[in-house]
């Protein structure tokens, strides 16, 4: 095939993915707006994954395209997918700051306060990342730490506690079966986990 020809066909083959594209938004948004998403979330994955699967698996067999262009452009989207997933990791953050909140709550219990505002407290959410955040409201909690503590429901760990609790969670290494198919961040911190669990059984 001429270059000319090549690129023609390139050309043809990325118009028709991109519509492809722009289609499956428009349907998503038609499908999951705003005001029907709390009805549909259970549905969203499979509605979702399943075009956007079948776009990677045309871009695979798509003729007239060299192998390597077609490797070239799902590895675009697998980078993609991973710092999207990165992205769905972090905690979510208050949207108002402790030293921002109104006059009626100038009195507000700042472990209430992290268990209220932050959308991510009790799953993900550390210290470090109020203090990356909110350092006012970050020492605050560690004032009253040194003279009252912490009360025994609030839940706000430490990373190096994150990490210990990931240790404990880390199924043995003969169970870690598909960790080829993770991310290759989520497959770093896989390999971590065992090793360090691996570490600590021989020195326990």
């Amino acid at each position: 095939m001429a270059a000319s020809q090549r690129k023609e066909k390139l050309a043809e083959s990325g118009d028709n993915l991109r519509n492809i594209v722009r289609e499956y938004h428009e349907l998503l948004e038609q499908e999951f707006g705003d005001e029907r998403r709390h009805d549909v979330k259970d549905e969203f994955a499979r509605f979702a994954a399943d075009p956007a699967l079948e776009i990677v698996e045309d871009i695979r067999t798509m003729e007239g395209v060299a192998r390597e262009e077609r490797y070239a452009a799902i590895a675009k989207i697998f980078e993609a997918v991973t710092r999207a997933l990165e992205e769905l990791a972090k905690p979510e953050l208050s949207r108002q700051l402790w030293r921002d909140r109104p006059a009626d709550q100038r009195s507000a219990d700042p472990f209430r306060w992290v268990a209220e505002h932050y959308p991510s407290y009790g799953r993900n959410l550390t210290q470090a990342d109020v203090r990356g955040h909110d350092l006012p409201l970050y020492r605050n909690l560690h004032r009253l730490k040194s003279t009252t503590g912490w009360p025994d429901w609030f839940d706000l760990p430490a990373k190096k506690d994150v990490h210990a609790r990931a240790l404990a969670e880390t199924p043995s290494p003969e169970s870690l079966a598909g960790t080829d198919r993770l991310p290759p961040d989520a497959r770093a911190k896989r390999r971590s986990l065992r090793n360090a669990s691996q570490y600590r059984q021989r020195n326990s």
